[in-house]
């Protein structure tokens, strides 16, 4: 599918302050070149564990704050919005107040476009499940295009299961779009960096863009709800 995204407004909407520059982050900088881009965060990732320490720690939340405004300026955010819900605990119980909060964003900068995680959330996380639930609600109420980022089934085999349940990556044929990232991989890197708290994972990450070329393509499945509907 060949799909022209040029001179959008486009708002990412993601769980944790890691969610956009460890997931999409290469794509999030390419589109920044031709289209303005704003990101809300639903929560702080105030429930981790400091990866530098190893230990919890109670102003983890604020820390991990900062470290996203450092790291949305390399991924050339233009603005970014902080929820502040507590990590770990979005739940069927905030859906319509969160789902408000965020519609009016939608509305006073004219998004187009919104960007999240696929349904199963990626990786299974029940905060990225819940983001991404309500992007398809407001992308449907509103009449937006989504763009829904997804591992590609050869990229899930290269990463270890954890949580509950890891769900499989998709085939091909299920992928609405591919960007390559080969040109920012060095900006992408550099994002993931600023997320120091959370530097074991960065790690990780980073490793894989190095020593595997499946990771110098993001994929996405694509609807178009006003269309559709």
């Amino acid at each position: 599918m060949k799909i022209k995204i040029e001179n959008k407004n486009i708002l990412n909407i993601f769980a944790h302050p890691d969610d956009d520059a460890f997931g999409p982050g290469g794509t999030i900088i390419k589109l920044s070149k031709k289209n303005n881009i704003f990101e809300i965060l639903l929560t702080n990732g105030q429930s981790g564990t400091n990866q530098i320490t190893g230990k919890k720690d109670k102003n983890l939340g604020i820390i991990r704050k900062k470290e996203s405004k450092n790291s949305v300026k390399i991924l050339g955010i233009k603005k970014i919005f902080f929820l502040n819900y507590q990590d770990g605990q979005l739940s069927n119980n905030l859906y319509h107040e969160i789902a408000k909060k965020i519609e009016k964003i939608i509305k006073k900068f004219k998004i187009d476009i919104i960007l999240t995680y696929e349904p199963r959330g990626v990786s299974g996380h029940i905060d990225h499940v819940f983001a991404s639930m309500i992007s398809s609600y407001l992308a449907l109420k509103n009449n937006l295009e989504i763009l829904y980022f997804c591992l590609e089934e050869n990229q899930r085999k290269t990463i270890k299961d954890y949580f509950i349940y890891f769900p499989p990556g998709y085939k091909k044929n299920e992928i609405d779009l591919e960007f390559d990232i080969s040109d920012f991989l060095e900006e992408k890197i550099k994002s993931i960096q600023c997320h120091k708290s959370q530097s074991k994972d960065g790690r990780l990450i980073i490793n894989n863009l190095i020593k595997n070329k499946s990771y110098l393509k993001e994929f996405f499945i694509y609807k178009n709800f006003k269309k559709n509907y």
